[in-house]
């Protein structure tokens, strides 16, 4: 964006961008990724949250009681997109 004279700088806090993602290619331009989410929803509670940590801690145990711990933390710790090409 040079151009535009506007110009971007990524945040000077330590850790910023400390998660990690993956992406895997499907064939044909499809394709999908996987990123950990910075805050992770329940292992770190934040205000923004509001009163539903309780709520939240037990859809978390049904969570691992019914798929496990590692399964558990992949659906409450990571987000996924799946994208289709062409998407018109």
């Amino acid at each position: 964006m040079a151009n535009s004279g506007v110009k971007i700088e990524p945040p000077k806090e330590a850790g910023w961008c400390a998660h990690k993602g993956l992406a895997i290619e499907l064939g044909n331009g499809h394709f999908t990724t996987d990123k950990s989410i910075p805050r992770r929803r329940w292992r770190k509670w934040i205000p923004l949250y509001g009163e539903a940590q309780a709520e939240m801690d037990e859809i978390r145990r049904e969570l691992v009681t019914r798929l496990g711990e590692e399964r558990a933390r992949r659906v409450a710790d990571t987000n996924r997109n799946l994208v289709i090409f062409p998407n018109w």
